[in-house]
Parts: structure tokens; sequence; C-alpha cells
């Protein structure tokens, strides 16, 4: 087997064992009653998620504009224009869901405070990840830009998950909101695998951002565990990042072609 191959395998690999990690977080938390204020949790968290990401994507593209047809090119700036309508609008999709089926009223400054970036001590598994990840994306190591591009949404597995949920009229609307997002998110992390194992060179490189990729995503495990209010207990999340976890049935996660994902998740 050809050295990129097998790279592609592994890292596909990584991502599709915690991909269904994150979607046996969501299948137990909608399989237990659950109350109203529980879901606005989730719900608010992840909203807040969606703007603060959308808002780095827009400090991204005033930050690049100088360098526009110079440095950075202009199929490169669409993708990042692109990442940010998609983001701002899983961020309608799901304050929609608060306004018209909970009636909560939308604070901005509110949602700040739960954001990808916050080290709210609040949320301890979001801060961890937080610091975690910038101190990562401000190293200037290259393998570690290409870990984070490949574990972007920790491999939607939350999301398939979410979107497979049955219930009633909310829970529908949950599973269609959830499915929308993950039409798209699955392009913002699977379909960097490819190129990426085109740029490993050695076996070094690929072990570099096969780790990093892996402490990423146990991070993003546990951080989706305590957004949904810890339905999995520290020894399950062990267990499953020892490898015992059920595959999620109906995903390809072979590595996606596109062009539309050339820099906007490195870009972050």
């Amino acid at each position: 087997m050809k050295f990129e191959e097998r790279a592609r395998q592994e890292l596909t690999g990584v991502l599709r064992h915690y991909a269904s990690g994150n979607a046996e977080i969501v299948r137990t938390y909608f399989s237990r009653p659950r109350t109203r204020e529980q879901d606005l949790a989730w719900i608010k968290r992840q909203a807040a998620r969606e703007l603060t990401t959308a808002w780095k994507f827009l400090d991204n593209l005033v930050e690049f504009r100088p360098k526009f047809e110079r440095e950075i090119r202009r199929r490169s700036y669409e993708s990042l224009a692109r990442s940010f309508l998609e983001e701002i609008e899983h961020y309608r999709l799901f304050v929609e869901l608060l306004e018209e089926e909970f009636q909560e009223k939308i604070v901005p400054e509110e949602l700040l405070a739960y954001g990808v970036w916050s080290e709210d001590e609040g949320l301890p598994e979001n801060a961890k990840k937080a610091r975690f990840e910038r101190a990562l994306r401000t190293s200037g190591n290259e393998l570690a830009k290409i870990a984070l591009g490949i574990g972007e949404g920790g491999g939607s597995g939350w999301l398939i998950a979410g979107s497979r949920i049955r219930g009633g009229r909310l829970e529908e609307r949950i599973a269609r909101v959830m499915g929308e997002v993950a039409a798209d998110e699955m392009y913002h992390g699977p379909i960097h695998i490819a190129a990426a194992a085109r740029r490993i060179r050695t076996e070094e490189e690929l072990w570099t951002v096969r780790a990093i990729l892996w402490e990423y995503l146990r991070h993003h495990l546990r951080m989706k565990n305590e957004q949904f209010g810890y339905p999995l207990s520290e020894e399950r999340l062990a267990e499953i990042d020892a490898g015992q976890v059920e595959p999620l049935e109906g995903v390809d996660f072979s590595p996606v072609e596109h062009n539309r994902g050339e820099m906007a998740h490195y870009a972050l």
C-alpha cells in the first residue's frame, strides 16, 4: 500500500472512531427523559459555537483582505466567505429553535460566554478544548493546522445521530436542523483528509498529525458530553478512547475531495 493511501486510512479511522463516540452522546441524551432546561442548555451552547465561529471567519476575511489576489488566492478567499455564511446560517437554525419552540429571547452577549474560544470555568471541558486549540493554532506548526482542519466538528457524528432521532414535533424539528448542519459539516473535516495525506511526507509527520488529531478529538468528545449535560460517564468516555465504541452506521468517512474547503478551516 502506498504511504499516501495508508495516511488517508489512518486519519479517516481516527475521525470515524470519535465521530462514533460523539454519536453515542447524542443517542444517549435523547434516549432518556429530558427537561426544557436541559434542551435549552445544549441548544444555546451550540448557537454560541456557531456564532463565535462565524465571527472568527469574518475577522479572517477582514484580516486577509489586503492579501487578496496577492498572497491569498480568490478561490481560498471564496472558501473562507462560504464558511462564514454556512456558520451564520447554522446559528440562525439553532436560534430559531430557541425562539420558536421555546419562546426564548436571544441575547448575543450571553451566547458569547459559551462560545468556541470561551475559557469560562463554568464549562471546564470547553475551556480545556479552547486552550488546547488556541495553543496549536498560534504555534505556527503546520502539522497541527492539518490535524485541526481534519478534526473540525469532530467528524459530525453528533449531528448525524441527532438527525436520526424520532419523537414529537420538537424532536422532528431538531432532527431536521441537525441534518441540515451535518450536510455542511461533513465538508468541514473529512474534506481535508485527502489533501492532508498528500502533504504528509514521513512516518514521523504522520505520527504527529495522528497524535494531535487524536488528542483534539478526545477534547472534543468531552466538550460535547459537557454540552449535553454529561450523558456519558468518565468511565464510558475512557472506554471510547480505548476503542470500545459502536460504529456509526450508514456514513462514509472516506476522504472527500471538493474544492470548497481549500483553506477556510485552517484560517481560524
